[in-house]
C-alpha cells in the first residue's frame, strides 16, 4: 500500500497543516456550528462520499475515516457531548491564536507583478480563473435518459395515425 497516500487531503480536502482535524473542520462546517440539521447533513454527505472508497485500495482507510466521522457526527449532535467539545475546542483555538501572536512575524515571499508584453500599451489584467467541468451524477444521468420515451412513443402514435389515414384514402374510390 502506497504510505504518502493522504485520504483525509485526497477524500476530504484538509490539508496537512490542519490534521489531525477537529469534528468542524472533518464535516466541513464553520467552527462552532450550532444547527444540528446543518450538522446531520454535512455529515451525511461526508459519510455518503467516504464510502465510495470502501471497496477500493485504501478500504481499511476509509473504514477509519467514517468510523471518525459518525464520532463527530454524534458527538456535535448531542448538547451536553457538543458544549464540552466545545469548551476543549475554545481553549486550543485561544491557546493557539496566543503563540501566534507571541510569535514574530515570518517574511512571505511575494511574487512580482507580470510584466506586459513587449511593445504594447494595455495594462495587463489577470487571467480569468479556469472553468470546471462539472460531470452529473448517475441519477441525473439515468432520469435523462428516461425523459425522451414519451415523445419517441408519441411520434409512433403520430406516425401509425397518419399511415392508417393515408391507407383510408388509398382505399377510397
Amino acid at each position: 500500500m502506497d504510505e504518502t497516500f493522504d485520504p483525509y487531503r485526497k477524500w476530504l480536502g484538509i490539508a496537512p497543516e490542519e490534521q489531525p482535524a477537529h469534528h468542524y473542520r472533518l464535516l466541513g462546517l464553520a467552527l462552532f456550528e450550532s444547527d444540528p440539521d446543518v450538522i446531520s447533513n454535512a455529515a451525511d454527505a461526508r459519510m455518503a462520499h467516504v464510502k465510495r472508497f470502501q471497496t477500493g485500495q485504501h478500504a481499511d482507510l476509509s473504514q477509519e475515516i467514517l468510523n471518525r466521522l459518525a464520532a463527530a457526527k454524534v458527538c456535535l449532535l448531542r448538547p451536553d457531548s457538543k458544549a464540552e467539545y466545545d469548551r476543549h475546542l475554545q481553549a486550543s483555538v485561544e491557546s493557539q491564536a496566543q503563540a501566534v501572536v507571541s510569535s514574530p512575524p515570518r517574511a512571505v515571499p511575494v511574487p512580482p507583478p507580470a510584466a506586459p508584453p513587449v511593445g504594447s500599451d494595455a495594462p495587463t489584467v489577470a487571467p480569468p480563473p479556469p472553468q470546471v467541468a462539472v460531470k452529473p451524477s448517475a441519477a441525473y444521468r439515468r432520469r435523462r435518459r428516461k425523459t425522451p420515451w414519451p415523445a419517441v412513443w408519441g411520434i409512433i402514435v403520430l406516425l401509425a395515425i397518419l399511415g392508417l389515414a393515408a391507407l383510408a384514402m388509398l382505399a377510397r374510390p
